[in-house]
């Protein structure tokens, strides 16, 4: 799960040419179409788009697919900040 996680991160981040904040992605996700509202916040509070497109779409495809191989499994939120990125 991690590597869709990271790919996910990195998908967003290389977008990024400039200090940021936060970076977000509110998506719909269905089992063949999604809706991406992809934006980061600039350190000057600025909030910018972001691409969603077919590479988000997929990686999330098996994200969905990973996390519902078990009826346990419950996700529907993640944050990702700078600060993550520099941990990781």
């Amino acid at each position: 799960m991690i590597r869709y996680t990271l790919a996910i991160a990195e998908h967003m981040i290389n977008q990024i040419d400039e200090e940021w904040i936060d970076c977000k992605i509110a998506v719909e996700f269905f089992e063949s179409a999604a809706e991406f509202d992809t934006t980061y916040t600039s350190k000057s509070a600025i909030e910018h788009d972001l691409k969603g497109g077919y590479p988000l779409f997929k990686l999330f495809k098996e994200l969905h697919e990973l996390t519902n191989e078990s009826p346990e499994n419950n996700w529907n939120r993640a944050k990702f900040t700078q600060c993550d990125a520099l941990i990781l």
